[in-house]
């Protein structure tokens, strides 16, 4: 365990040789066994407690290395810049999460690399969008509104055949239940801000570079656009992550009985979550990827209701409030656009309002089944 926050970025060396010394292996990243502050790696916009954090997630993730960034949307920003060449081709999951669509796209306009979208509803539709010129795949396992589950080893087999690197967001079920880089996966992002801050005060992210050579673009660019971390949030995070085995364990416990139960509820048409999905394959690359899984997840209504009918559903009940920024301990609620779940929705989207639900937890999950269903009784 940390026990101080070292706030400033000045390093501080006995002799010229050891700051030489010191500057010429700055690019290698440092283990949690290896950190002593005294012989401390000079590396600039990075200090011992963002190195002691990015040491803990590495070691979550299986890693060769990991830095920490602003956001998760600035962590795919810093990946795909780093990976992605000018006049070359990315390929995105119809389903991963909008802001990460808008990000890609504006950094493949300005060099003029072309932007191909894979619909997920299809069977093999990632690998069969890759092409020869293809620099990156981009995929969220689940998708981030759908929570479709994708088969990363035979979409990393592809990529690889055709030198692509795999980059996958995993803030959803986080490393403590799903670890994409066993599977091929090259990049690993998450949302720092989320599970594994707990309370969903401190925003920031994180890049996991599974392979060295990943790992040296990716280093690259976070030292040409001087990104960092604000240590004080560093060591707050440290503090929280502590326990992160041990929410999620509960998440998972709980998520799985309310969805149990809200899924008979006639006024939903669909729950969209590991747990409530029928597909025999789907379930198979549940069992095979996962060994649990987050509180966040999406249902169909039966039928589109107006937002004042909505709005009725809400003011009955108890916990839940509308917002977003889940992660925290806040149960939340959001409406969404079926185009938000694929960029090609199926029909049985569009047929009925769309909810994004977040089970924190604040309360039981009794009392989350109980505050939902008289919702969902309030639409009658």
């Amino acid at each position: 365990m940390i026990d101080k926050i070292h706030k400033r970025s000045s390093q501080l060396f006995n002799t010229f040789s050891e700051y030489k010394s010191a500057v010429k292996k700055n690019i290698y990243p440092l283990q949690i066994k290896n950190l002593n502050y005294h012989d401390y790696n000079y590396r600039p916009f990075i200090n011992q407690t963002q190195v002691y954090l990015s040491a803990l997630i590495n070691e979550m993730e299986h890693g060769f290395a990991t830095l920490l960034t602003p956001s998760c949307i600035n962590a795919i920003a810093i990946a795909t810049t780093a990976i992605l060449r000018p006049n070359k081709n990315v390929v995105i999951a119809d389903n991963i999460y909008p802001k990460t669509k808008t990000t890609i796209y504006q950094i493949a306009d300005k060099i003029n690399a072309t932007v191909s979208i894979a619909n997920m509803l299809k069977p093999n539709a990632i690998e069969q969008s890759i092409v020869d010129n293809t620099d990156l795949v981009v995929i969220e396992n689940p998708g981030s509104y759908s929570f479709t589950l994708v088969n990363t080893e035979n979409i990393a087999k592809t990529a690889k055949l055709n030198n692509a690197i795999l980059l996958c967001d995993n803030s959803w079920a986080t490393p403590v239940f799903h670890k994409p880089g066993k599977y091929g996966v090259d990049i690993v992002v998450g949302s720092i801000r989320k599970y594994m801050n707990d309370r969903g005060d401190i925003n920031m992210g994180y890049i996991t570079s599974i392979h060295e050579e990943v790992y040296k673009k990716i280093y690259q660019s976070i030292q040409t656009f001087g990104i960092t971390a604000n240590p004080d949030d560093c060591y707050n995070i440290i503090q929280n992550i502590q326990t992160i085995e041990m929410r999620m364990k509960h998440h998972n416990t709980n998520i799985k009985g309310l969805i149990s139960q809200i899924k008979k509820h006639s006024r939903i048409k669909k729950v969209m979550h590991p747990y409530a999905n029928t597909s025999i394959e789907q379930q198979k690359l549940w069992e095979h990827y996962f060994t649990g899984g987050g509180s966040l997840f999406s249902i169909i209504l039966d039928k589109i209701y107006s937002i004042k009918k909505l709005d009725s559903m809400v003011k009955i009940m108890k916990s839940f409030q509308v917002g977003t920024n889940w992660g925290g301990a806040d149960n939340l609620m959001t409406i969404i656009n079926p185009k938000l779940i694929h960029t090609f929705p199926d029909k049985q989207m569009l047929s009925g309002s769309c909810l994004r639900i977040y089970c924190g937890l604040k309360h039981t999950m009794e009392h989350n089944i109980q505050d939902i269903v008289n919702g969902l009784n309030a639409l009658d």
